[in-house]
């Protein structure tokens, strides 16, 4: 936290540095500097730090107003200054580096005013205080977000660390200008509710060019801020303000264990173990939940998966899979209990995931079998499906239902809109239990555009794929834009430096779920309705400046784009005006199938293929392999805590009961594109050095460097990322192996050669190396690390932010697509609505549900940086080469929090801050 706000500082005084020199240049004055920056009109370099001269500044925390009551009587004169305030909430924490000597601060509760100054502020619970013209400042307590304030001078609204402008209103049909950070000013009309919540939502801080608004650490000793604490009373206005509530009105965020178990056993959702005989299989309560409310529902469905989870927690430790209680387990006994399973077809000759963990016991192992039946395991495949209703409760009072109960039965013309939708996700988000804090990219109110739209193949859930256009894919878009009437594309992409051109390809899809070339791809489950799938394929240009723009889109490839509906952008450039963006139906609903298309490749070929089973194939082979006191068991053990248990019941659970619901193939469909996933998936290709380079992206830091790169800050965080890691390896590995002859080492290390053929053969990794020398062991190594940790991080924690609210990217489209460019070209804003899944109350249940139940924010305990300090902890003193190891892997991640914040800072103004893979959130292992 420390280095955060350093780097904040940082990023205040070095602002030039940031757009005009190099991050490099940056990163050499942050190591080269140990003083906090001084304030503006320190005219001499030979001040002392209590002759440094001060000014005024007030800022919130938490509530309070801080206020300097004396200014340093030996300062110089300072120069003149604009009459500015500076607000910022600190989220409870100070830094030492920022206090500056003689300075004398004392806490004001916000009932007694600050003094006077031009200006309003918001604090960062949604209370105003506001200056009158007479010169006094009063509080307005929870200032309705439909109302601007009052006229006032100016405005500087916080909202964490997100800041805004509010200048004169003029009279009363004009409003004045909003300014956010990093957007162009837009008029506050008074009917755009829209424009007046924008205020909540900005995107990057101000960042101020004079130093003299850096804030400075309020002396307060600790004793009277302990006696502050110890003394303080509740707040007897909320408490009565909560006597209002009523029970029936308020949202069920999760259910007490006593009474949902109480609640199952009613509903008889239960296993019934044959007490005397536990070799038999246990049978299924025939319970099901008919009705139920949808926050209820959403409430079950949660509380439900964590008992599964819970229970192959328990199941995998009794088989010393993975104890709780460490255990020393020989070898020979580990091959015992590791297995692989089969595939493509397990026992029965039914299509299976690829290969994983064979924990379901056989007949003959009877104790295994007995524990297996009595958790009711084989009764998990459907116990999700029983605590989702058939019917949700209270459509009259819920979200845009009320609004058109007929679109539930029929598909009338008109119907809900997509403004109905944005008001329904503002006030009614989940609670912030992410990385993001409960918020989602429907709140920002351009999250259709094409700028939201290109930034997520870079900072989205899936930055992974976007790749270098293939020649015959772009002769294919340029002689369709001539085909199509688009002269503008086609003679510019024929002049175009194929360099700059970039795709998302999804082409594949159907030869990879063994779909005919002009089938269309559609699947309905019984308590469904039907579902449509598309291989979308999306061409985007890579500007000079680093905007990534797109410019065509097919929405579904059928062997050839002449067989295939292909709509090019009627924005040129970036800088095109965008006014017409928000009701181009035709042009977002082409989006709308590209996103449908990243959904399903997202999800079950990147995250849960390539991350998940990816790396279970690993973990298996190193049991099978690898004894527990070699070295590399020991650098990898760390980050498989709980991965083959949670993998165990997502397979059981999330996907046959949940996934299939929201997707337009067939669950056999679906296992044959896991199948091609794995079985494509090149273990050596995908090290991120070799993955940029294939994907037509610099593979050096260096390279990234380049302005165009400036927004692909996946790229540069990953690339860093991998480096550091591998030092840490390296390291690791030198405390096992003699420098001097450590090829020699690995090359004789007949468990290094033992792990390398089971990962080809039976693991059935492709180009999975066959190690000869220690750097081949240490990119081996590093992989499996990256999988489980950077990459696993990447495309799991953001789900919630751009996945739940639900159309701006759906899991599957509800109407068939169209079949010709003419068609799509007449779509309007009803044709649009249909194809979401707007009134399908289960799948957008289950939409919304999955990515926030796979976002939870990363125990603080579980992320990367708090191993690497855990670790050193651990090691004895004698042990001095795997204590050092450890503190340069921890001092290098800290590093990386202050590079990562500087490559967010960098992005395009008015970008989504990308942080994701901070060290402190960064996840350790697979562990959701």
């Amino acid at each position: 936290m420390h280095i955060f706000w350093l780097a904040f500082i940082l990023a205040v005084s070095q602002v030039d540095a940031l757009q005009h020199g190099s991050i490099t240049e940056l990163a050499k004055k942050h190591h080269s500097s140990r003083e906090p920056p001084r304030p503006a009109g320190d005219a001499s370099e030979n001040h002392t730090r209590s002759e440094r001269p001060t000014h005024k500044y007030n800022f919130t925390l938490n509530g309070f107003c801080c206020r300097r009551a004396r200014a340093n009587p030996h300062a110089p004169p300072a120069e003149p200054t604009p009459s500015r305030i500076l607000h910022i909430y600190l989220d409870d924490f100070w830094d030492d580096r920022f206090e500056f000597i003689n300075n004398e601060w004392e806490m004001l509760p916000w009932d007694v005013s600050p003094e006077p100054m031009d200006i309003c502020g918001m604090d960062s619970v949604g209370s105003w205080v506001k200056r009158s013209r007479a010169g006094k400042w009063e509080l307005k307590d929870k200032w309705p977000v439909d109302s601007w304030p009052p006229s006032f001078d100016a405005a500087l609204l916080v909202w964490k660390y997100k800041w805004c402008k509010y200048t004169t209103r003029k009279g009363d049909d004009d409003y004045g200008t909003f300014q956010c950070e990093g957007l162009d000013p837009f008029p506050c009309e008074r009917d755009e509710a829209y424009q007046k919540e924008y205020m909540l939502r900005c995107d990057r801080p101000r960042m101020l060019k004079n130093k003299e608004y850096i804030p400075v650490k309020p002396k307060r000793s600790e004793t009277s801020s302990v006696f502050e604490d110890l003394l303080k009373q509740p707040s007897l206005e909320a408490r009565k303000a909560k006597l209002k509530e009523r029970i029936s009105e308020l949202s069920l965020l999760d259910f007490d264990p006593g009474v949902f178990d109480n609640e199952l056993l009613r509903q008889n959702i239960i296993v019934k173990p044959d007490q005397e005989n536990l070799e038999k299989r246990t049978r299924r309560g025939k319970g099901n939940i008919t009705e139920g409310t949808y926050d209820g529902t959403q409430a079950a469905i949660t509380h439900t998966y964590k008992k599964i989870e819970r229970s192959f927690e328990s199941y995998f430790d009794v088989l010393q899979i993975e104890p709780t209680l460490p255990r020393f387990i020989e070898l020979t006994f580990k091959r015992e209990i590791y297995q692989y399973s089969p595939f493509p077809y397990n026992a029965k000759g039914n299509l299976t995931y690829p290969p994983h963990l064979q924990w379901i016991p056989p007949s003959d192992r009877v104790s295994q079998l007995q524990i297996f039946n009595a958790l009711g395991f084989a009764e998990t495949a459907v116990m999700i499906q029983q605590v989702i209703p058939d019917t949700i409760l209270h459509r009259q009072e819920d979200w845009i239902f009320n609004k058109l109960d007929t679109i539930i039965g029929g598909r009338p013309q008109a119907g809900p809109t997509i403004a109905d939708c944005e008001r329904y996700n503002r006030w009614h988000r989940k609670s912030g239990t992410d990385i993001e804090r409960g918020t989602n990219i429907g709140l920002l109110p351009d999250w259709h555009s094409d700028r939201r739209f290109a930034e997520q193949s870079f900072t989205g859930t899936n930055p992974t794929t976007i790749e270098k256009v293939p020649k015959d894919l772009l002769k294919e878009f340029i002689d369709t834009a001539k085909r199509t009437g688009y002269d503008y594309w086609a003679k510019t992409l024929d002049l175009l430096n194929p360099s700059c051109l970039y795709v998302q390809d999804c082409r594949y899809f159907r030869e990879a779920a063994g779909i005919e070339a002009d089938e269309t791809m559609h699947y309905k489950e019984p308590v469904s309705d039907d579902n449509w799938a598309c291989a979308a394929v999306t061409l985007f240009q890579l500007h000079t400046d680093g905007k990534l723009h797109p410019v065509a889109i097919v929405c579904d490839y059928k062997s050839s784009m002449a067989n295939s509906v292909t709509i090019f952008n009627r924005r040129h450039r970036p800088s095109d005006p965008s006014v017409f963006e928000k009701e181009d139906w035709p042009w977002r609903y082409a989006k709308t199938c590209a996103q449908v298309s990243d959904w399903f490749r997202h999800e079950v070929g990147i995250h849960l293929t390539r991350a998940h089973f990816i790396e279970e194939s690993v973990i298996v082979a190193t049991h099978r392999t690898i004894p527990m006191e070699h070295i590399v068991y020991k650098l990898l053990q760390p980050h498989w805590y709980k991965t083959l248990s949670l993998n165990a019941a997502a397979r059981e659970t999330l996907v046959p009961q949940v996934i299939k619901d929201l997707v337009g193939l067939s669950p056999d469909q679906c296992m044959k594109y896991m199948a091609y996933e794995f079985e494509n998936f090149d273990y050596q290709q995908n090290y991120v050095p070799n993955d940029l380079a294939h994907r037509g992206f610099p593979s050096t830091k260096a390279g990234l460097e380049d302005k165009r790169y400036k927004n692909y800050a996946y790229a540069k965080n990953i690339l860093s990322m991998w480096h550091v890691i591998r030092r840490y390896v390296k390291g690791m590995l030198l405390t096992a192996y003699d420098e001097d002859r450590a090829d020699e080492a690995v090359r004789e290390d007949l468990y290094i050669q033992e792990w390398c053929k089971e990962a080809q053969t039976n693991g059935r990794i492709k180009n999975f190396p066959t190690i000869r020398s220690l750097d081949d062991l240490c990119d081996a190594v590093t992989m499996s690390i990256h999988i489980a940790a950077p990459f696993h991080t990447t495309v799991n924690y953001l789900q919630n932010f751009y996945q739940a609210f639900v159309i701006a990217k759906p899991p599957m489209l509800c109407q068939n697509l169209p079949r010709t460019l003419d068609e799509l070209l007449g779509y309007t804003e009803a044709d649009f609505v249909k194809s979401l899944p707007i009134g399908r109350q289960r799948e957008w249940l289950l939409a919304a549900q999955v990515p926030w139940l796979l976002s939870f924010k990363v125990a603080s305990d579980r992320s990367l940086i708090a191993f690497a300090q855990s670790q050193w902890r651990a090691t004895p003193r004698w042990e001095k080469k795997v204590k050092a190891v450890s503190e340069q892997f921890y001092d290098e991640l800290r590093e990386l929090e202050v590079e990562f914040v500087v490559t967010s800072m960098t992005m395009d103004k008015g970008s989504i801050p990308y942080m994701v893979m901070d060290p402190s959130n960064c996840a350790v292992s697979i562990l959701i």
